[in-house]
């Protein structure tokens, strides 16, 4: 059998629950995954209260991505595939134990001792790295602003950084200073004032900002902004989409050579796919190489996700969340 979180009513009064059913039979095209670990996003929050753009109508399950095994295969895919681990980008799904997927909407793994860790790429990590070079077009040396380090989005760009040579400086609360820290990242208080938190760091303007909060901070982030810099929008923890809305407009109509761009993964999963493949498979690449450091704030059950999504709500976390559905 299989059992899976299921959303059965989203908004102000969601119902969420845990069912069980038949493990799923492959189509052609797909192959059978058992689910090892899923990721928590805010995505998922933001579908049970109904307030993710175009989110599908309930009842449906939810998660964003996924590691698992191949333990089936539909009549057109190699029996070879079976036995392997593989990597997902599902945006809904994931919190279950077995899953359905198109072969190709799955990345090779080539081990499966890290899997862990393996399942804080296909999101955070894929995200990241479009943000960085697809959106902001950082270039090593280059100097930028995240707000929120400590978050699994906010990790994974202080890691990617390092990586290559682009210097970050990260906002966070007083008790993840250290660990933004081993990132090689210079930290921010969110607390303080940023002007004059820039100023202490000798920083006047920064070339990119990643900002996953809300309309008070992205026009705080622009503001700083080098002339020909990118304020990237990725997220909507603090307000709602009108807010947003005549924030950024106001952003745009004031941004004279400075960029603001708003990025969002599921549309680059519809419209990009074979390129956001392509990203992800690179950062498995890096992984696998010993290139990366992904940081997993804490693992749950699966029957646990209430648990893990009042963690993911607290500003503590630092690192991916995740859900093991299966053990």
């Amino acid at each position: 059998m299989n059992r899976s979180v299921l959303i059965e009513r989203t908004g102000k009064h969601p119902h969420v629950t845990m069912i069980e059913e038949s493990i799923p039979a492959p189509k052609a095209d797909e192959v059978i995954v058992r689910v090892h670990y899923c990721g928590v996003a805010n995505a998922d929050l933001m579908m049970i209260n109904g307030s993710y753009l175009g989110q599908p109508k309930p009842p449906f399950t939810p998660g964003y991505d996924l590691v698992g095994e191949v333990v089936g295969v539909g009549r057109n895919v190699s029996s070879t595939l079976k036995g392997e681990y593989v990597a997902a980008l599902t945006e809904t799904g994931a919190y279950t134990q077995y899953t359905a997927l198109p072969v190709e909407e799955t990345i090779p793994c080539e081990t499966a001792a890290s899997l862990a860790q393996l399942a804080c790429l296909p999101l955070n990590y894929t995200t990241a790295y479009q943000l960085l070079f697809r959106t902001a077009h950082v270039q090593s040396g280059d100097l930028v602003l995240i707000q929120g380090g400590s978050g699994g989005v906010g990790s994974a760009l202080m890691d990617l950084c390092r990586l290559h040579g682009v210097k970050a400086i990260a906002t966070g609360s007083t008790a993840s200073r250290s660990y933004i820290e081993s990132f090689g990242s210079s930290f921010i208080d969110y607390n303080d004032h940023l002007g004059d938190a820039l100023k202490q760091h000798g920083i006047h303007e920064v070339q990119a900002v990643f900002d996953p909060v809300g309309p008070l901070s992205w026009k705080r982030g622009f503001d700083h902004l080098s002339t020909n810099g990118t304020l990237a929008i990725y997220g909507l923890i603090e307000g709602n989409y009108f807010a947003a809305g005549l924030q950024g407009l106001r952003l745009k109509i004031c941004q004279q050579k400075k960029a603001v761009r708003v990025y969002f993964i599921a549309m680059e999963r519809k419209k990009r796919h074979d390129r956001l493949k392509e990203d992800l498979q690179q950062i498995i690449t890096w992984f696998e190489e010993g290139k990366l450091q992904p940081t997993i704030s804490s693992i749950y059950s699966l029957a646990d996700f209430r648990e893990a999504h009042e963690a993911f709500r607290s500003r503590g976390k630092k690192g991916k969340i995740l859900l093991k559905p299966n053990g």
